[in-house]
């Protein structure tokens, strides 16, 4: 049950509206600019992630109890990845 609308409904405009309300000052123009881009959703949705620091990457993973097997970074093959 969705409980930003009376009905229990989900709408996009609804969480857009609520993560909207979650962002303040300069970034708030710069999200507002990156769902406005003529590009995929996809594209879209990664930068959207990227601009809010929300990447799984394998430390990310490995601190929420995810076991990963090896965390070097997958183009370096010499540090662990971390960004």
């Amino acid at each position: 049950m969705w409980k930003a609308e009376a009905d229990g409904l989900f709408y996009v405009s609804s969480a857009y509206f609520q993560l909207d309300n979650l962002v303040e000052g300069k970034k708030r123009s710069v999200f507002k600019a990156l769902w406005s881009l003529n590009t995929t959703s996809r594209v879209t949705i990664i930068s959207w992630r990227l601009l809010l620091d929300k990447i799984p990457t394998k430390a990310k993973l490995a601190k929420k109890g995810v076991e990963v097997a090896n965390r070097l970074c997958e183009l370096c093959k010499e540090e662990n990845e971390t960004t």
